[in-house]
């Protein structure tokens, strides 16, 4: 699978799970056609093209949709309109609103996070979507 994290934190390195890419620049990231693109808040900021198999994107960046070429897309967010979201923020639990093949929805808890937990979503998508983190 080609995974990539465009504009990742460098906080997260740790986390990221082997084989996937963190692209600094919009052309490491047009002309490639990934499995698994994840754009953080910061990476809808600036102007790009992408091909993706599914997009893991905020869900209150709609514009940056327009440059994107996604079989699927997962948003992320506080709303309840988002697939992938936060259950509780005092004890937080990583909520999957939505089935996205082949997952169900579902719940996680997620006690001792090194940040927020709203801050984590990207990584915490790549994780779910990569069958790194499992309930």
């Amino acid at each position: 699978m080609s995974a990539a994290v465009y504009s990742c934190p460098p906080s997260w390195l740790p986390w990221i799970p082997d084989g996937v890419r963190c692209p600094r620049s919009p052309a490491e990231i047009e002309g490639h056609s990934w499995d698994l693109l994840v754009l953080t808040p910061d990476a809808c900021r600036s102007g790009f093209q992408a091909r993706c198999g599914l997009l893991l994107v905020p869900g209150d960046a709609s514009e940056v949709l327009r440059s994107i070429h996604a079989a699927s897309v997962v948003s992320y967010g506080l709303s309840l309109r988002d697939t992938l979201t936060l259950s509780s923020l005092t004890q937080p639990v990583l909520c999957l609103q939505r089935a996205v093949p082949p997952l169900e929805p579902m719940e996680i808890p997620l006690p001792g996070l090194p940040e927020s937990p709203e801050s984590l979503l990207p990584l915490l998508g790549l994780l779910l979507l990569t069958g790194r983190l499992t309930p």
